[in-house]
């Protein structure tokens, strides 16, 4: 029929471009603000005026791609980020600072249920590797 034959033409004659999705677009540019300002005492507003999302649209697309909340990502790459830090820095308080983690009570209990002991240890075992790979 003529309905058929118009509508194979609008369908094969243009190749649709590759799109993408509404959740692929919140989820990069939501891990670009991060990864740019993770330092800064940023909060969810932030991210969720930097997308152009709501924060239940937010919540939903990093719970479905991390298990878990934008906050609580943030709060685990900043620790990360502290953990690299520790090995530049020297010390645990300029770490901290460095990776935009303020609440320092809380720091050693957090990053001893990610990486399984303290900060300290592990500053103490970065400069005992740096002490192993001096020249003698």
């Amino acid at each position: 029929s003529l309905i058929r034959l118009a509508y194979s033409q609008l369908v094969v004659t243009q190749p649709a471009e590759p799109r993408i999705s509404n959740r692929d677009r919140i989820l990069t540019q939501a891990l670009d603000f991060i990864r740019r300002h993770y330092a800064r005492d940023i909060c969810i507003a932030d991210i969720v005026n930097h997308v152009h999302t709501t924060t239940r649209n937010l919540q939903i697309v990093f719970k479905a791609q991390f298990g878990m909340s934008p906050l609580q990502f943030l709060k685990r790459y900043r620790l990360s980020r502290f953990h690299q830090a520790l090995r530049r820095h020297g010390t645990v308080t300029a770490a901290a600072v460095y990776s935009g983690l303020r609440h320092m009570g809380r720091v050693s209990d957090e990053y001893r249920k990610l990486f399984g002991h303290s900060p300290l240890e592990s500053l103490n075992r970065f400069r005992l590797e740096n002490a192993d790979l001096a020249p003698q």
